[in-house]
């Protein structure tokens, strides 16, 4: 990080350093300047922050010794060059003073930007959810079921699916598969329901029944058991699948670009 001359006037006038002609400069330039106001207010904000959350000297001790080295090294290296204050002349020889405290503002940054960095690295969403939530997609129903009156268990199971009530859908499409178990759509949506739930291995056996009992839906069957692989992180699974997708398939071109992905 390089400082600037604005960085320590800023830093003298929030200390309360400034005073006299170069004050009334500074305020006169901040009522003209709205980019330069944000800067100050930014600077006033960081300070209330940092009172707030790092009053204890103690706080910054366990930082590693050789970043240390190293801040301190810049500092020196930038401090021991002559200051030529374009703005206010008068006030030059009054820099020094400012200096240390910026070098100390330094290291709580660094400090607060490591944790936002460890921060990020713990809750963002690893490889594997990512590539999931971005290529997994239920399978719409394309025939719709709102007759009211008598109405199959597989027909209740849609609409509640419709509804995304998926908890409600699946034991009834597990009702209507013991009563016709030669339905391959109460497989594919009753699989898609489970994922949407996040019940991975239930999925998995659900879709790996669709695989083995009907070779017309052996590509679909596939495809879905590819995501909860990749969901699992069993990335050779999740690659064998879909290499085995057939070309002429809806599920050929997904799959291509998912396993350019991995």
């Amino acid at each position: 990080m390089e400082l600037d001359n604005t960085d320590i006037i800023i830093e003298k006038y929030i200390q309360g350093k400034l005073s006299g002609a170069a004050l009334k400069a500074f305020e006169t330039q901040m009522e003209k300047d709205e980019a330069l106001q944000k800067q100050v207010n930014f600077y006033q904000y960081t300070d209330i922050f940092l009172q707030d959350n790092l009053t204890s000297p103690k706080e910054t001790t366990n930082i590693d010794t050789a970043f240390k080295a190293n801040l301190d090294k810049l500092g020196n290296q930038y401090f021991s060059e002559e200051i030529e204050n374009d703005l206010y002349p008068e006030t030059a020889h009054e820099e020094a003073a400012a200096k240390p405290s910026i070098i100390k503002r330094l290291l709580p940054f660094a400090t607060l930007a490591a944790a936002a960095a460890l921060l990020l690295f713990l809750f963002l969403p690893d490889k594997n959810d990512r590539l999931f939530d971005n290529y997994f997609e239920a399978e719409k129903v394309l025939n719709t079921h709102d007759e009211i009156g008598s109405l199959t268990d597989f027909e209740k199971a849609i609409n509640q699916y419709k509804g995304k009530n998926y908890q409600k859908a699946i034991p009834l499409f597990e009702k209507s598969l013991s009563e016709k178990p030669d339905n391959p759509w109460g497989l594919v949506f009753k699989g898609c329901a489970q994922m949407e739930l996040n019940q991975i291995d239930e999925a998995m056996n659900t879709f790996q029944q669709l695989y083995t009992k009907h070779n017309d839906y052996t590509d679909m069957a596939s495809w879905y058991l590819a995501l909860c692989h990749l969901k699992k992180g069993e990335h050779t699974q999740t690659k064998n699948l879909l290499k085995s997708i057939s070309p002429n398939e809806t599920y050929f071109e997904k799959a291509r670009q998912l396993l350019k992905a991995l």
